[in-house]
């Protein structure tokens, strides 16, 4: 499953695409049948999700284009980038609120992100 490790995530990522799958099925969503990052027709399409926690969020990608995202990425959907680095307080604190809310880091980290995004906003 694609490296992850986290069950928690893992079990998210399953739940994306079997909702992406339900919801093409159902008629929810319509996968088109060009690529939307180089316009490829005529060859498979694949669902991409910058966030497994927005499963009916997806980009869609022929395969080149989606494999090539997660290489400018530099890495899984729903991790932070490799750049980043945290002081061992800010892990410390990310594990201890992990145990504390029996969920993920992935989620905790998830959630932090995005209240730092509407702090940031809030300034400028």
């Amino acid at each position: 499953m694609g490296g992850v490790k986290d069950p928690a995530l893992k079990k998210q990522k399953m739940n994306a695409w079997s909702m992406v799958t339900r919801a093409v099925n159902d008629g929810r969503l319509i996968r088109p049948s060009v690529c939307s990052s180089c316009g490829a027709a005529g060859v498979p399409i694949e669902g991409h999700h910058s966030d497994y926690y927005k499963p009916l969020d997806v980009e869609w990608l022929c395969r080149q284009c989606h494999m090539g995202r997660h290489r400018r990425e530099g890495m899984r959907p729903n991790t932070p980038p490799t750049s980043m680095r945290f002081s061992e307080r800010a892990v410390e604190l990310l594990e201890k609120l992990s145990a504390q809310k029996g969920i993920s880091r992935a989620k905790v980290m998830h959630e932090a992100l995005k209240n730092f995004e509407a702090v940031v906003e809030g300034w400028v």
